[in-house]
């Protein structure tokens, strides 16, 4: 056997033991004797699709939900409100779990923040020698009023369109908004970087090093989010969409390491307090 073989072997046989070790120290509902308290559809991006204790996994494992996702990390609300083939995996997913008889008591969605980070970040930042504002509030509004609302309120009436064809009813749609993420230009990371940074870079190309004033920044663009979401269910044909405003919900002070991986992403930790009020949310439907 190779060097390079064995190492990996070790690798393999490390991080099995590391998952069974913390899988060991959960209370699960099925160790519990706990009946499952009903099925979920989950539709969004890496919040809902992430390689570690994600929020699905979560809400399966420590909360007694059947999950299924079409999530995918990466995915903006755009491509999910536009693209043929996700809409199609959504209904077909949809299909499967009421022929199974385990039709979603509700359908969740976690989407935006893709649009807005990466490449197209710094469009909403002004440059340090302009002299103007760090975020460009023009530029940031009409991207949410002539972008990100109409692809939200497009997925929202396709998901609550081929709820009625399939299930003879619409199904309650949880959506949430982020919480107020420090942009400190740290990405994905194990070892190596894998994804990311995504807000950092933007920052640094428009000259704006002072990362206080930065998170002032990325504050004000989540809560002009979290904003516009908290409206969606006004919309006629929408009255089914519940908003849950988790900011706040992470501690992004001095030490918000803890709770947040990188730029976007919360911790083992993070991931379960916002499961929690999640289950709240689902506890009431």
């Amino acid at each position: 056997m190779s060097k390079a073989d064995n190492s990996s072997i070790k690798a393999g046989q490390k991080l099995a033991e590391k998952v069974i070790n913390t899988a060991s120290k959960r209370t699960s509902w099925a160790s519990t004797g706990n009946m499952a308290r009903g099925s979920i559809l989950m539709e969004g991006d890496s919040w809902f699709d992430y390689p570690a204790d994600d929020i699905p996994y979560i809400l399966e494992v420590d909360y007694g939900y059947h999950v299924e996702r079409v999530a995918r990390r990466g995915d903006t609300i755009e491509s999910m409100a536009n693209e043929p083939s996700q809409l199609a995996d959504f209904l077909k997913r949809l299909k499967k779990m009421h022929a199974s008889g385990k039709a979603p008591k509700a359908i969740l969605l976690s989407a935006g923040g893709n649009d807005v980070v990466g490449q197209e970040f710094g469009s909403f930042l002004n440059h340090v020698n302009t002299g103007k504002p760090i975020l460009n509030e023009e530029v940031f509004r009409t991207f949410l009023n002539e972008k990100f609302k109409p692809a939200y309120v497009s997925w929202l009436t396709a998901a609550n369109t081929m709820s009625l064809q399939v299930l003879g009813a619409k199904r309650p749609i949880i959506v949430h908004g982020y919480d107020f993420a420090v942009p400190d230009s740290r990405g994905y990371n194990i070892g190596i970087n894998i994804s990311g940074p995504w807000m950092g870079p933007g920052f640094k190309r428009n000259g704006r090093m002072d990362l206080q004033a930065n998170k002032k920044v990325v504050q004000s663009m989540i809560s002009q989010l979290n904003d516009l979401l908290s409206k969606l269910s006004q919309i006629s044909g929408l009255e089914n969409v519940i908003y849950l405003d988790l900011r706040d919900t992470l501690p992004n002070g001095k030490d918000y390491k803890k709770w947040w991986a990188n730029e976007l992403h919360p911790t083992d930790e993070g991931f379960a307090i916002v499961a929690a009020k999640i289950h709240a949310v689902l506890a009431g439907i």
